[in-house]
């Protein structure tokens, strides 16, 4: 294993000469330079934008002062002028804007004049907010029901009226030559309180921009180890590899020197933007992800061009994947599925769930090494030059599933790929008009969830083992793998829980299983779309009697 990350190294020292290797490192630092001062000064494309003509010291970038001396409001280069008493405005749509930036510069200083002078006390022309922590459980009468022997809403008005002064000064009006001492370095910092109309609802956005600054750069070396595999593949030198060593000492090879350069680059990100190097934790599953399927893909691809095509678009859905969820973070129970949202609310709390933490990760970690091992079995050369994509996975599924028990084990480590699946199916699906899109997902995740099963079987079959038992173990594998998450998910429930939502998917899968079985001698397309039909009629039933 060692000779092999010996030799990777080498190899990229020779393939990459020092003048390129210091150019990249200097473009690295650059980039990252520009991303934090970008992100600490902010944008800058209204700076300089409007020109006024004022006496006034007036400190924002974006507007260009002219002294009222200089006769230049004839012409179209000025937008609006502002003496002591009026603001006068060209009239073009630029000096309207102008005129609203300028009203809200002036609030902002206001508003932190009354801040500096009157402090909590200027309530409610100041107030402050608290967010209290949202409860995910189901309660159907909240206002009914007692928490320590108050209602939920009476307790959030105790804390707000906690906030409460019983001083509350009146609104006076401040000259400008008051506002023009205040320190304007002090506006960029937001206060502690705030105007009603300026308070807005905290947004994800710019954390999920701050968390790519984390994940993106461990995307070079990701890429840089793909292209590596595939050139090794290409030219033939993975054969001679292969010969020397077991694969799976290859593949650890290969990827550590990459997965040590991708934790460098997350590490490196944490210390210039002052964050624990705690993100490692986040960011490590996704990268591990990231390169299993990569690796696998590179192996199992016929050619280069259609390498790179497969990678660009799984690249893509993975980092869907895990983004997207993290916009709804705190808002919906599947947004924890990415280790994105959890990275996002270490940010707020610098406080780490475990419990939360292992629900997030475990999928990216068991695919992982799922895939890993897949690309072990495939490093074959009967499975690397020939056929195509699906038929090389079917004959990686048919070398590892040999008897009937493994196909229990095959359909339980199945899950999180099946519910990858299924997260873009409810993505994508839904743009459809409601009275289509509930049918054909129903139907999309019938047709997936019974491929998968029918796959193991078939594969088990192919190696001659007991059909009825292997079909068996596999329902059995699958209704294990997809209940525990949700008996996990859930912390109380009932005997009708037990029966309605454990027995009879247990019954369904084996139902369907069976019936794939008995029809397999009239094709395996055949026997998979009447069991796919059988499974979409029982969800279909369950979501209409639950609608």
């Amino acid at each position: 294993m060692f000779k092999i990350f010996k030799l990777e190294l080498k190899k990229s020292r020779k393939k990459y000469s020092r003048k390129f290797i210091l150019v990249l490192i200097l473009l690295i630092i650059l980039s990252a330079l520009s991303a934090y001062y970008s992100a600490v000064s902010g944008v800058k494309s209204d700076y300089m934008l409007y020109k006024i003509v004022t006496n006034e010291d007036i400190d924002d970038p974006r507007f260009v002062l002219y002294n009222c001396n200089v006769d230049c409001l004839h012409t179209k280069r000025i937008d609006l002028m502002l003496d002591s008493n009026k603001i006068v405005i060209s009239g073009s749509d630029k000096s309207f804007s102008a005129a609203d930036e300028l009203r809200s510069y002036l609030r902002e200083k206001y508003d932190y004049y009354l801040f500096e002078k009157y402090g909590s006390k200027a309530f409610p022309v100041l107030v402050s907010v608290e967010y209290l922590k949202r409860e995910t459980k189901v309660v159907f009468t909240p206002s009914k029901v007692s928490m320590g022997g108050k209602t939920e809403e009476e307790k959030i008005e105790q804390k707000i009226g906690e906030k409460k002064e019983e001083t509350q000064p009146e609104k006076s009006k401040i000259p400008m030559k008051e506002l023009k001492g205040l320190e304007p370095k002090l506006l960029v910092k937001k206060p502690e309180y705030s105007t009603p109309e300026n308070l807005s609802p905290p947004s994800l956005l710019g954390k999920l921009i701050y968390s790519f600054l984390f994940v993106i750069p461990s995307y070079f070396a990701i890429q840089v180890f793909s292209s590596s595999l595939i050139e090794d593949k290409v030219s033939r030198r993975l054969e001679v590899l292969i010969s020397t060593t077991t694969t799976k000492k290859i593949i650890v090879g290969r990827t550590i020197p990459y997965l040590i350069l991708s934790a460098l680059t997350v590490v490196i990100v944490s210390l210039i933007v002052g964050e624990s190097i705690v993100c490692l934790l986040f960011v490590l599953p996704i990268v591990l992800f990231l390169m299993s399927i990569q690796c696998f893909i590179s192996i199992v691809s016929r050619s280069y061009r259609e390498a790179t095509f497969l990678l660009l678009v799984i690249s893509l859905l993975i980092t869907t994947y895990v983004f997207i969820p993290a916009v709804f973070s705190g808002t919906i129970p599947v947004s924890k599925v990415s280790p994105i949202t959890q990275m996002l609310s270490f940010f707020e709390t610098s406080k780490l769930n475990l419990k939360d933490y292992a629900f997030s990760t475990f999928q990216f970690y068991s695919m992982a090494i799922i895939l890993f091992y897949l690309s072990s079995k495939a490093m074959d050369s009967e499975i690397m030059y020939s056929r195509s994509i699906v038929d090389k996975i079917m004959l990686v599924t048919t070398k590892i599933i040999k008897k009937d028990y493994h196909t229990f084990l095959a359909s339980l480590f199945s899950i999180p790929f099946v519910f990858v699946v299924e997260f873009f199916l409810l993505s994508i699906l839904f743009v459809l008009p409601q009275s289509y899109s509930i049918p054909v997902l129903i139907a999309s995740i019938a047709l997936v969830e019974e491929t998968f099963k029918a796959t193991f079987v078939y594969a088990a079959f192919k190696n001659k083992a007991n059909l009825f038992s292997s079909a068996l173990f596999s329902a059995f594998g699958f209704f294990v793998g997809e209940k525990v998450l949700l008996l996990v998910s859930i912390s109380e429930y009932n005997i009708l829980f037990l029966s309605k939502f454990l027995l009879l998917p247990l019954l369904l899968h084996s139902l369907t299983m069976l019936v794939f079985v008995l029809l397999l001698k009239f094709g395996f397309k055949r026997a998979l779309l009447v069991s796919s039909t059988i499974h979409f009629i029982y969800n279909y039933v369950m979501v209409v009697m639950l609608l």
